[in-house]
């Protein structure tokens, strides 16, 4: 008996055993399969979100470090995201920003030109350059240098300069003058002013040897002459007349606008002079003479004298005779007949 229920009691055991293991083995799988789905919902969410994530796309590349922080100021105003790459400096968007990013950057005057100044001369020319190349490029450098100056200026947006300098010869005494062109983008609605034009011009001669600004042509985009060779011709003339009438006009609707805006709101006047001038010229001269006496312009006096012959000896035979060598010739009074004339003019007043 006691045999066999310590028999029940091992089976018992055993049982107990196994159903423990067979818990113990649930619970793993349990955990297992809650470990696979969470790994399978990871997977999923990132799956997920790299789909939903927008591409960046390039936006500027090789920036200086003043227009990268510039370039950033400006995105950051426009709530626009980007990404900077410390390596390179190049400027990520997204995609679907990066027309927007382009148009803000370029309405503030940023742009890619990806031109290079004398940071070209810094780099290794390598072996075997000629002394033309050398010349190319400093020419190069010196025309960016220019554009990057011009562009400073608040209506240019981008500018062009073409530089002819003469190359220097010992066989010819007769040396060329230098001479430039530059072409101005001005942005949109801007104009550049007389003085402004004369600026740019004196700019470009001084930064040239024997460049006389005489030489400096300046035209727009638009294919307009800015710069006018003689400043006292007919198109100068006109020009100087529609500027004086231009800044008249805008002075005029300014004041306008400032003296009704505070009763009306901002934004609510729009005023529109037309100022027509008359420039017609009249040139008078005039010679005025005053005092007494009167001034004498010209003075005439002639005056004459001639002698008049009467007759001579006694009347008769005995006049024709010839006298004796004794004999004294008789004299008598020779008349004078004298006339004189006198012609004064006098200096009169007139325009």
């Amino acid at each position: 008996m006691a045999f066999a229920l310590s028999k029940e009691s091992l089976n018992s055991e055993q049982a107990g055993a196994w159903f423990d293991r067979l818990q113990s083995l649930q619970i793993t799988r349990r955990l297992g399969l809650m470990a696979m789905i969470a790994v399978a919902v990871a997977a999923g969410l990132f799956v997920f979100f790299w789909a939903q994530k927008t591409p960046m796309v390039p936006l500027y590349t090789g920036l200086d470090q003043k227009a990268t922080a510039e370039a950033t100021d400006l995105l950051r105003a426009a709530q626009i995201p980007f990404a900077l790459d410390a390596a390179t400096g190049a400027i990520t968007v997204p995609e679907k920003n990066i027309h927007d990013a382009r148009l803000k950057l370029a309405g503030s005057g940023l742009t890619d030109s990806g031109r290079l100044g004398f940071e070209l001369m810094e780099r290794d020319p390598g072996f075997g350059v000629s002394q033309f190349v050398e010349n190319a490029r400093y020419q190069h450098a010196l025309e960016t240098e220019l554009v990057r100056t011009i562009t400073a200026l608040r209506p240019v947006r981008d500018a062009r300069v073409h530089l002819a300098i003469p190359k220097p010869s010992a066989f010819t005494r007769q040396r060329d003058v230098a001479s430039a062109s530059v072409v101005l983008e001005l942005r949109g609605g801007q104009q550049l002013e007389r003085n402004q034009v004369d600026a740019i011009v004196h700019m470009v001669a001084s930064s040239i040897p024997d460049l006389a600004p005489e030489r400096v042509t300046v035209v727009d985009q638009s294919g307009r002459m800015l710069t006018i060779a003689d400043p006292n011709s007919d198109a100068a003339l006109n020009a100087a007349q529609f500027d004086q009438v231009r800044r008249l006009e805008g002075s005029y609707n300014q004041r306008i606008r400032e003296l009704l805006e505070p009763m009306t709101g901002a934004g609510r006047v729009n005023p529109e002079v037309s100022v027509d001038m008359d420039f017609s010229v009249v040139e008078e001269a005039r010679e005025i003479y005053n005092g007494e006496p009167q001034k004498v312009r010209s003075e005439q006096i002639s005056e004459n004298s001639s002698n008049v012959p009467g007759p001579q000896g006694v009347p008769g035979a005995a006049s024709n005779t010839p006298p004796g060598p004794a004999a004294a010739p008789a004299t008598a009074a020779t008349p004078t007949e004298t006339s004189k004339n006198a012609t004064r003019n006098y200096e009169l007043d007139r325009t």
